[in-house]
């Protein structure tokens, strides 16, 4: 296609505000699936929510709605008050089952950067609630981070995610920890590009390391992880079917 990505990335992102206008409950701010089942992933989409609102581009048809300002500010007030005293979220599946209470990266990274483009939008007294329980959120996964030193597709994207949070909070204890442990796991990187779990390749999860380091440069320019992404880009150019499934026969995790 002639169309730019960027604009290609919003123009997807636009289509699917409809199927999640359909999901999302307006008294409790949830997005919940056909059955009614609700995770606090699922309210990851405040992030494509907010950048559809705040991108002011002709490619997105969605900016400035108000609708989506609405939409967007009860997700984030979702998780806001499934936050327990000390920020962690209660980790509920769909089928009602739950894995105990744990600082969720990938949903405190999609709020937080939910709130870097709202904040301007946002009334006082919501935006300091979510600054409050992000920093709680934050505040706990540094002093979790702090005592793990396992090398995972988890704690790098909890790394990746407090140098964000860092930046955005104005925090270099954050941005040094997070630093330090992207570093680490793009050095533990096996030479073939990949990050060995369990007997082998895991092309799933390895794209969980690629998506935080790449976005750990995005953020920081830190050239050190280049190399490391090279190659994991030429792994999965390898181990990838032309139609973008993942090839299953060398993945050591996930049958």
């Amino acid at each position: 296609s002639k169309t730019p990505w960027r604009d290609q990335v919003l123009q997807h992102l636009a289509a699917g505000v409809t199927a999640a206008k359909k999901r999302f409950g307006h008294k409790t701010g949830r997005f919940l699936t056909e059955e009614g089942g609700w995770a606090v992933t699922m309210q990851d989409v405040v992030l494509p929510l907010a950048l559809l609102y705040t991108a002011d581009v002709p490619a997105n048809p969605r900016h400035g709605r108000s609708e989506l300002l609405r939409i967007a500010s009860g997700a984030g007030d979702a998780l806001r008050d499934w936050q327990d005293a000390d920020g962690r979220f209660e980790f509920v599946k769909p089928d009602g089952s739950t894995w105990g209470k744990t600082y969720m990266p990938w949903s405190m990274y999609h709020w937080l950067e939910a709130y870097a483009l709202l904040s301007d939008h946002l009334d006082a007294q919501r935006s300091c609630s979510w600054e409050r329980g992000l920093r709680l959120a934050f505040t706990g996964s540094a002093r979790e981070q702090e005592a793990n030193r396992r090398i995972h597709n988890i704690p790098t994207w909890h790394a990746m995610a407090l140098v964000r949070a860092g930046q955005i909070f104005d925090v270099p204890e954050w941005v040094e920890l997070g630093t330090e442990k992207c570093r680490v796991a793009a050095r533990h990187q096996h030479p073939d590009g990949y990050w060995p779990e369990g007997a082998g390749p895991t092309n799933s999860y390895n794209r969980v390391y690629v998506h935080a380091l790449g976005l750990y440069h995005r953020f920081t320019g830190d050239e050190t992880v280049l190399p490391c992404l090279k190659r994991a880009i030429e792994f999965h150019r390898h181990f990838t079917y032309p139609d973008g499934t993942l090839v299953e026969t060398v993945d050591g995790r996930v049958k």
